[in-house]
């Protein structure tokens, strides 16, 4: 078994990463694999319930991304970005700050053109520190006015500001509900209400758990032995009646298919005593192989960058070796990669 960052590595051009989502979702390319016999089928997101076995259940994370990216400045007038991350008080948040070297401690930030004014508190990591807003709770109202969506960097710099609307609108799952993301569980964007009734029909039941994606999504991982990587926590909750409907389709040998890595992330790390826990919980659970996943048979995920931990979530899954193999055929195949590209049904 290697345990090295270096052998999660393979060539993406720059031309396979996608910038936007199709203008029919269900029109992205679906890589169907089984891990059993080691095959693969190049098809469409349209026959997503098609490959789904009645009886089985679906798992969704229903978070919802905050429009977190805020554009501002010093006083001074020199720029100023702001992702928030983690609301801590009524008044206070936690955020990633580009440009925080040049911050002092009570310095004030004009953001949103002014709309949102900040007081910068502290630094707490490298990046990161605590700002004070003056609207409080009132702050929510003004980030559906004035925040940006908080895409990852591949996609942020291909962006202005003119673009805000599309972004905030398509980075977004239609079932999302639950605010507390930085991320979109980007699996789930595939979807479309005709996709979620067709399932209906098919007998395929589905339930929601909630897994607010953070800091860790963006986060490159900067050791070469993946097990001394730290994973950032993550708030998750499950509902009693949902870890009920997960415990009997376990119980009676029927799929559970996550829809997503944070999905499966969730239900790995509730899992406890043999069966699926409710209740609301922070994780820091890292999936590499060998690890042996306890609840969940399927998965729908996007393709992941090179040497990242979703990409040794889904190695784990199915076999280092073969899901390595499968992102060589998807780049010869010309998929769209990343949050806003093609999918991979593993079964």
């Amino acid at each position: 078994m290697s345990f090295f960052k270096q052998d999660y590595h393979y060539d993406l051009p720059e031309n396979l990463i996608g910038k936007a989502p199709l203008k029919d979702r269900t029109q992205a390319k679906m890589l169907v694999l089984n891990k059993q016999t080691k095959t693969r089928q190049d098809r469409q997101f349209s026959a997503f319930p098609s490959c789904i076995e009645e009886g089985s259940l679906l798992v969704f994370n229903d978070t919802k991304v905050i429009p977190a990216r805020l554009l501002g400045a010093k006083e001074s007038g020199a720029k100023i970005e702001v992702v928030l991350i983690k609301q801590e008080t009524t008044h206070i948040w936690r955020a990633m700050i580009k440009g925080i070297g040049r911050l002092r401690t009570n310095e004030k930030i004009i953001l949103a053109q002014g709309k949102i004014i900040g007081i910068f508190q502290e630094r707490v990591a490298d990046k990161e520190g605590t700002i004070y807003f003056e609207a409080g709770e009132g702050l929510w109202q003004l980030l559906e006015q004035y925040g940006f969506a908080p895409l990852p960097p591949y996609i942020a710099k291909h962006r202005n500001t003119e673009q805000r609307e599309f972004d905030r609108t398509n980075y977004q799952t239609v079932f999302a509900k639950e605010y507390g993301a930085i991320a979109a569980p980007t699996a789930g964007l595939h979807f479309t209400k005709p996709t979620l009734d067709a399932l209906q029909e098919r007998n395929v039941s589905s339930v929601n758990i909630t897994l607010h994606v953070g800091l860790g999504t963006f986060e490159p991982m900067l050791v070469e032995d993946v097990r001394e990587h730290a994973m950032h926590f993550e708030r998750y909750s499950i509902s009693p009646d949902v870890a009920a409907a997960v415990n009997q389709a376990r119980k009676e040998k029927r799929n559970v298919v996550a829809i997503g890595t944070t999905t499966a992330r969730t239900l790995e790390s509730a899992f406890m005593q043999d069966e699926v826990r409710s209740g609301a919980r922070e994780t820091n659970l890292f999936i590499y192989p060998p690890y042996e996943f306890n609840v969940v048979t399927q998965m729908l995920t996007n393709f992941h960058l090179p040497c990242s931990t979703l990409l040794m979530m889904i190695s784990a899954f199915a076999g280092k070796d073969y899901i390595m193999q499968s992102y060589e055929h998807a780049v010869k195949q010309a998929y769209r990669f990343y949050s806003y590209g093609d999918c991979m049904l593993i079964q």
